[in-house]
């Protein structure tokens, strides 16, 4: 293992809280993979087993999920230095219910069920760590099937901006691509949607984050959907 890749590794979020120098060592030394894969290629299909952890060191992954009539479409852009389905590989049948295809090409770090649990055992925060991912991705995937509902961009997105409201927020820092696969749509008509609003006085739009400028017509975008 490199110097570059041991220091990618210990970014990943479910090592960066570590102070210990023993865990560069013991990653180091516990068995592990590195792979790098070229655009277009196919790392994972639906339902393979998913027994060995998959962190990005560079390059960027989509997990693709297929509709009933044949379409693919994205659930998540995944990047540096990020774990890759966590709570799979503890399900009961750990099988991965997404296509890893590469975006950018990719080099990634593997590591064995039982060796992350080693490390668990051995470092607290790497638990609890990987604990908070898990918890982060049920979240999201639980946002992104209730987003489901509603049917348009606007619609989704009062709901969204009306639920900032409520833990008063008027101020939000936004990842539109991470938006947008919380919706379930691509991120330019995501963009197209946020402009027109900020067209109407309603937000302002800021380079990381957007303002709400008027709650109350926020909110009644918002109740309206709800009504409907």
């Amino acid at each position: 293992m490199n110097r570059n890749d041991l220091a990618v590794i210990l970014t990943c979020p479910l090592f960066k809280s570590v102070d210990d120098p023993a865990l560069p060592r013991d990653l180091e030394s516990l068995p592990y993979r590195m792979t790098t894969h070229n655009i277009g290629n196919i790392i994972m299909t639906r339902n393979d087993l998913y027994d060995d952890l998959i962190i990005i060191l560079s390059g960027v992954l989509e997990a693709i999920q297929e509709d009933r009539a044949g379409h693919n479409f994205i659930v998540e852009t995944l990047k540096p230095p990020e774990a890759v389905a966590t709570a799979i590989m503890f399900s009961p049948e750990s099988r991965i219910p997404v296509t890893l295809k590469v975006r950018e090409t990719c080099r990634i770090y593997a590591i064995s069920r039982k060796s992350l649990l080693w490390l668990c055992s051995r470092y607290q925060p790497v638990l609890s760590s990987l604990l908070l991912d898990m918890g982060a991705r049920a979240a999201f995937l639980a946002n992104k099937l209730r987003f489901q509902a509603f049917s348009s961009i606007r619609q989704k997105l009062a709901v969204f901006l009306s639920e900032q409201l409520a833990l008063g927020r008027t101020s939000i820092t936004v990842n539109k691509e991470h938006l947008a696969e919380t919706f379930g749509v691509n991120r330019p008509s995501l963009s197209r949607v946020c402009r027109d609003l900020a067209d109407q006085g309603i937000i302002r739009l800021e380079k990381r984050s957007l303002v709400i400028l008027k709650p109350e017509t926020v909110a009644i975008l918002a109740d309206s959907v709800v009504d409907q």
